[in-house]
């Protein structure tokens, strides 16, 4: 089973043998990243609502991604694991 992420070997990028193209010329997101966007819009516009936004932040030992919850002020309410922050973004309550 291959990696998602090895190299193609039919479309090189000059310099990198093996290397998988790149369209520089796309402007548009496709489709399913805009949905993804407005998902996630909505899950903040929801929680802003509710006085809470959602951050990300190194761990104080700087070796993790932490999710934070905090106030519409920026107080940090609590630390999330990332269950809890997939059931917030479901919609359930905390």
């Amino acid at each position: 089973m291959s990696s998602p992420y090895a190299p193609t070997q039919d479309a090189p990028v000059a310099g990198f043998a093996g290397a998988p193209s790149i369209d520089l010329l796309e402007t548009i997101p496709p489709p399913a990243v805009l949905d993804q966007m407005a998902n996630a819009d909505a899950i903040n516009a929801r929680l802003c609502a509710e006085g809470r936004q959602i951050s990300f932040a190194l761990s104080d030992d700087g070796c993790s991604l932490q999710i934070e919850l905090r106030d519409t002020d920026g107080h940090l309410l609590r630390i999330l694991s990332a269950a809890e922050a997939v059931e917030l973004a479901a919609g359930a309550g905390l």
